[in-house]
């Protein structure tokens, strides 16, 4: 979402090195082992994420913060961002752990 509002890539990798402190601290939280949020299945898998040119989760948040509605890019989407409903599901752990994201949190409004 950060390149769609043309934030920069400092803020943009900003937001990713806080997004990925984020999920250690979920994956603690859930009993899980810092060392995997720290290899390929975490930052690994973040960074292609962020910074992939195919990644279909990046390119559904760039329109996201161009001002598209989720709903309208999804429906025109002819491939699943998992994103989406990822982001639906991390809503729910952290409401059932009591826990919000300490830096990033859910932008809500999006994922309505």
């Amino acid at each position: 979402m950060s390149e769609g509002l043309g934030l920069g890539t400092n803020a943009m990798a900003a937001l990713v090195t806080r997004g990925c402190m984020e999920m250690s601290r979920i994956s603690l939280a859930l009993g899980g082992r810092a060392s995997t949020m720290s290899g390929l299945s975490g930052v690994g898998d973040t960074f292609g994420t962020c910074f992939g040119p195919l990644s279909r989760n990046r390119n559904l948040g760039i329109r996201l913060g161009k001002g598209e509605r989720l709903k309208d890019i999804v429906k025109e989407m002819s491939e699943v961002a998992e994103g989406v409903d990822t982001a639906y599901s991390l809503e729910r752990i952290l409401n059932r752990l009591d826990r919000r994201c300490n830096y990033l949190g859910l932008p809500r409004a999006h994922l309505e």
